[in-house]
């Protein structure tokens, strides 16, 4: 099954580095544990990375950034996590909720 999410960003947690052509460098990974603590699925790894145009750039600066994807689980009990990292400053903010997915009978 696939689980969609989205991650969203706000401004004030992101940095662009205006002295090298508004570069942005963020990666985001996610990934989901079964109850046992076993990796479950692949691990979603994804780095965003550009020397933004001006427009763009300001765009950012006042909405931040959203960015969604999908897991690809079986019926389950897991631990989703969620983890974005600044790779211009170093900063990193995560997330961990519970996700149950149940079989569907037709």
């Amino acid at each position: 099954m696939k689980v969609a999410y989205q991650i969203s960003i706000p401004p004030e947690k992101l940095s662009i580095d205006e002295q090298d052509a508004n570069h942005l460098n963020i990666k985001l990974i996610a990934a989901a544990k079964t109850t046992n603590g076993k990796m479950s699925g692949q691990v979603f790894v994804q780095i965003l990375e550009a020397h933004l145009r001006p427009e763009m750039a300001e765009q950012i600066r006042s909405r931040g950034v959203e960015y969604g994807g999908e897991l690809d689980l079986e019926p389950g009990e897991y631990s989703v996590r969620l983890l974005v990292r600044d790779e211009l400053t170093g900063k990193m903010g995560s997330l961990a909720a519970p996700l149950l997915i149940e079989e569907v009978h037709k």
